[in-house]
Parts: C-alpha cells; sequence; structure tokens
C-alpha cells in the first residue's frame, strides 16, 4: 500500500526542480488552448523522470481529444489503442480489456513506454455517478469497474516512477 494525496496545480515550467509527482490528471470538456514551448518541454522533462500524465476528455469531448493529440504528438507519445495484455489493464485489478466509464462508447490509448495516457470513456464522470443509465441494475458494476480501473492508473504510474527511479541509481 501507499498513500496518495492531492497536491493541486503544477507548474509544467518548474518541472524537474524539485519534489514532483509521479502522476498528472487533466480533464475537461472541449478543446484548449495549446501548450506554449516552456509548459512542453516542462512535460518532457516529468516524463523522462518517469511521471505519467493521464488526460480524459470529459463526456468523450473529441475537441479535447483533438486538442491532447497534438500535446502528445509535441513530446514525443506515439498514440495507440492499449493491447490486452499491457501493465495498464493488469497493474492491480485484471482486465481482458479497457472497462466501460461514464460514456457508452469510448477509447482509451496511449504511449505507456513515455506515460502518456488518453481516455474519451470519462472515467471520471463515472467515478462520480455519472453514468448513461444511473437507475438500470448494471450502473453500480460500471462504477466499480471504472474506480478498479482508477486504481490500476494510480498503480501504473507509481510502478513506472520507481521503475524510472532504480534505473538512476
Amino acid at each position: 500500500g501507499f498513500h496518495l494525496s492531492f497536491d493541486g496545480l503544477f507548474n509544467l515550467r518548474t518541472a524537474g526542480q524539485g519534489p514532483e509527482p509521479f502522476l498528472l490528471y487533466v480533464s475537461c470538456e472541449g478543446d484548449f488552448q495549446a501548450l506554449n514551448k516552456d509548459q512542453l518541454d516542462g512535460l518532457r522533462r516529468f516524463l523522462d523522470a518517469g511521471g505519467t500524465l493521464f488526460a480524459e476528455a470529459s463526456k468523450g469531448s473529441d475537441g479535447f481529444a483533438k486538442s491532447f493529440a497534438d500535446i502528445a504528438k509535441a513530446v514525443g507519445a506515439t498514440m495507440k489503442a492499449i493491447p490486452k495484455d499491457a501493465g495498464l489493464l493488469r497493474a492491480h485489478h485484471l482486465f481482458s480489456s479497457p472497462p466501460p466509464g461514464g460514456v457508452d462508447k469510448g477509447t482509451l490509448t496511449g504511449d505507456l513506454e513515455k506515460g502518456v495516457i488518453l481516455s474519451t470513456l470519462d472515467y471520471g464522470g463515472a467515478w462520480q455517478g455519472q453514468v448513461p443509465k444511473p437507475d438500470d441494475e448494471g450502473s453500480r458494476d460500471r462504477i466499480r469497474r471504472a474506480i478498479e480501473f482508477g486504481l490500476n492508473v494510480v498503480a501504473f504510474a507509481a510502478q513506472r516512477k520507481r521503475r524510472t527511479e532504480l534505473v538512476r541509481l
């Protein structure tokens, strides 16, 4: 076991200059302003130091997914579907494929070597009980699986950070 805490905002421009989180979680609906050079350089330093970036398109937002694709490309990530045998699907709970989130259709893509993951499945929505059919019998199971997958994201990120630290020793 390990303890987690929410540290609040993280300044990408200062990445690499002190203690850092092992996981950055970003979620929004709609497109957003591109990162500037200093922010992209900081994000690269964060990822190179073993950090993981988990981005979520709230409600499956195409605008967010497209904006995020530009960031992923800029940090050298090659986004592709997460394979069934990926450590992300086995880091804590075992999944044969990405579980459903707060929307009916979506994708889970990433470059796990780089530590960049994009979900359009809206796990954040499911974590808050926002599922397509809240009164349906299967909604509780859907929320539970989304929470278990969230634990996988945290465990995967912690393992990635620790492996990077051990390599540098």
